[in-house]
Parts: structure tokens; sequence; C-alpha cells
């Protein structure tokens, strides 16, 4: 099989919930898997195993350029005016020796701690980043939002207060789209502006406790 049915035939293994490949032997002798692959052959777990094995950066880029390409066809369809994109870190467990397994501080556990960004109305992937473990949240995350911000317009992104860096916000504001970052509480920036609930009698907003609201043009000095 050439490694375009292989790949095809692992993501339908996917779909079908069957994300490990010592389940091909089983998927062979089922009666409807077959038939959605093009060659309507299954590969056998060892030809799996050395497609995945082959796998190296430039395998893992354009699988992510087939998806931002998708990702693009499909929003075009929705006819949507603005995209909110939803950017964040999370934590993969692992056992074993994994490359790039490390311990993670905050989570108290080894793994992994990778990228994603969400269209958050419809909830399409965007991109996303395997990283060590050890990564801060907003490692790198520049350069991950650089190809969604050069393949889409009319952005708004949301993050936590671990994106909070001058090279994300500067940019986000080159190439002229918005943000909300939420930033932990410090004495600075509560003596910036007056931090009270909006329209606290409006009794259709939930204002959460530990949440505070003010608007302000600020600037770090670093």
């Amino acid at each position: 099989m050439i490694n375009v049915g292989i790949l095809m035939q692992f993501l339908f293994q996917i779909l079908a919930d069957f994300d490990t490949d010592y389940v091909c032997k089983e998927l062979k002798g089922n009666a409807y898997f077959p038939q959605v692959l093009e060659s309507q052959q299954v590969a056998s777990q060892p030809t799996l195993s050395r497609f995945l094995s082959r796998a190296n950066s430039e395998t893992v880029e354009a699988l992510r350029q087939i998806n931002l390409d998708l990702v693009q066809t499909f929003l075009k369809v929705q006819s949507m005016k603005q995209f909110i994109v939803d950017v964040d870190s999370t934590h993969f467990t692992s056992h074993g020796n994994q490359e790039g397994s490390n311990y993670n501080a905050h989570y108290r556990a080894k793994g992994f701690h990778p990228l994603y960004a969400f269209e958050s109305h419809i909830g399409y992937c965007l991109n996303a980043q395997l990283r060590p473990g050890n990564h801060y949240c907003s490692e790198g995350a520049d350069h991950f939002l650089e190809p969604i911000l050069a393949g889409f317009d009319n952005l708004v992104f949301r993050m936590d207060s671990g994106f909070a860096s001058p090279k994300i916000s500067n940019l986000i504001e080159d190439n002229g789209e918005n943000y909300f970052i939420k930033l932990k509480w410090n004495n600075v920036l509560g003596d910036l502006g007056d931090l009270k609930p909006p329209c606290s009698e409006d009794e259709n907003l939930t204002i959460l406790p530990h949440d505070a609201y003010s608007e302000k043009t600020y600037q770090a000095n670093s």
C-alpha cells in the first residue's frame, strides 16, 4: 500500500475509535471497515508501524498544512465575519521514557505539554503542536500563531495569563488582529484602573467573585 492509503487507514481507524496499530488484524476481518478504504485492503500491523516510524518533522508540518487548508475551506462555507480563536496548552501524561516526556511542575506529572488553537464557534482545530512536558505554556506560542495569522482575517484570540508575553501581543497587533489575555492580579494593574464589575445590576451578567474588570491603555516597560 502507498503512503496515502496507509495514512487514510490510520485516520479512519482513529475515527472508528481504533487508535492503536495492533487492531489491524481485527479490522481485516471486519465486514465493513475495508469498504471505506479506496484499496479495500487493510494494511498489516507491521506495515502501519513502519509507516509511523518513518514520520519526521516534515511529515508533521505537511499534515499541519493539510489540516489548515481543510479548515480554511470549511470556514469559507460558514461565511463567518469574525473568528474567535481559543489558544491554550494542556497536559498528556506519559508512561515510560518517550522522547520529550518531562516532568511538569504545574501538573505535577510527567508527560507532554502540547499547544492547541481552536475556532470557538464550530470547534475546528486550527493548529496543534506537541512539546516537551517541561515547556512553559507560552513557549514557542508566537511561532505557533503565525500560520493562523497568515491564513485568516478578522481574528480575536482568547488566552489565559500564561500567554501574557510581548512577543505574542506584538505579533497579533502587527498583523492587525485583536486579543483578550487574562492577567493575574497585581498592585500595578490595580493602580491603573478602577477594577469593578461593569453593569453590576444587570441580572443577565454573571460575575465570578475573583474576577475584576477594567479598560485601560497600558504598555509594560520591558
